[in-house]
């Protein structure tokens, strides 16, 4: 799981990068999580089944948007909202466990159902954008 985590952590530097232009930070801790939080659920079978889950905080899927759109004067939707993180987690995903597995099989990411706490095992960044959160868990 720890290799699955590193790669995960890789992967998502990477995209930041090369989408967005920014650097992400890890932190040792959520310091303010909160409560308007946009997310991704998605399952994989990479050595065992598993849940990845993306979660960023409103302000940071903003940020995304408004870094994406060419055109300013369009108000971007909760749907395109949703749509960006599913390939948010996809791209990040698929990057990280490229090549690793003959047997993979990756989920069409859906909205979150509950958010799951936030503890050791979760990747929590920060960057220029804002916060955002990858947690893995077997299941």
């Amino acid at each position: 799981m720890q290799e699955l985590h590193n790669n995960i952590e890789k992967s998502t530097r990477k995209i930041f990068r090369i989408f967005f232009g920014s650097k992400l930070y890890k932190k040792k801790k959520w310091e303010s999580l909160s409560n308007d939080l946009l997310g991704v659920d998605l399952y994989l079978n990479y050595n065992g089944n598993k849940r990845l889950y993306l979660y960023l905080e409103d302000e940071t899927i903003n940020s995304i948007m408004d870094s994406l759109l060419i055109d300013k004067d369009i108000q971007p939707s909760d749907k395109v909202a949703s749509d960006i993180i599913r390939e948010m987690a996809c791209l990040i995903t698929g990057n990280a466990v490229e090549d690793e597995c003959e047997e993979l099989r990756i989920s069409t990411p859906s909205r979150f159902q509950n958010i799951k706490p936030i503890n050791e095992n979760t990747l929590n960044f920060s960057s220029k954008l804002g916060n955002l959160s990858i947690g893995i868990e077997d299941i």
